[in-house]
This record gives C-alpha cells, sequence and structure tokens, in this order.
C-alpha cells in the first residue's frame, strides 16, 4: 500500500490502515510520521491494538488485521534495525 497517496486521497476523512504484524506496524508508522515504539508488544498509545492520529487533516486509525495480529507478545522489543 502506498500510504503517502492513500493519506493525500483521502485528506478530509477518515482512514482505515491495517497492518500485519508488528514489522509492518514499524514501517507504515515510520511512513507516517508517527511514534513506533512498542510496550510489552503493543504499539504505544494503542488500545487493543489500534492507535489513532491525524495526518492532513484526517484521522487516521492504524488497525492489527485480525487475521494475522490475534495476540501480543509480550516479550517482543523493536529490532535494532529500526532503531530511533
Amino acid at each position: 500500500m502506498r500510504i503517502n497517496k492513500t493519506v493525500t486521497k483521502y485528506a478530509l476523512g477518515i482512514l482505515r490502515i491495517e497492518y500485519t504484524g508488528n514489522i509492518d506496524f514499524i514501517i507504515k508508522a515510520d511512513r507516517l510520521h508517527i511514534m513506533h515504539d512498542f510496550k510489552a508488544g503493543v504499539p504505544r498509545t494503542a488500545y487493543k491494538g489500534v492507535v489513532t492520529c491525524f495526518t492532513n487533516g484526517a484521522r487516521l486509525f492504524l488497525v492489527p488485521d485480525r487475521r494475522y495480529v490475534r495476540d501480543y507478545d509480550k516479550q517482543w522489543v523493536v529490532p535494532k534495525k529500526f532503531g530511533d
């Protein structure tokens, strides 16, 4: 998914973007310039895995795809190659 084009296209509304795992979340969060930190295997600021933010005037929801993200590994940490 090309996030930049998607966000621009829906700049006046609400947008849902699904992520398929922790690495996918980090990649999409970085493209959207939002925090990609994790605590206990869950993205920070998330409620039930859903992270909300505003970008270009649009409300954006980063949502776990429940076909792939069913539970969280509390021991998972962000790999060093994705460091801040």
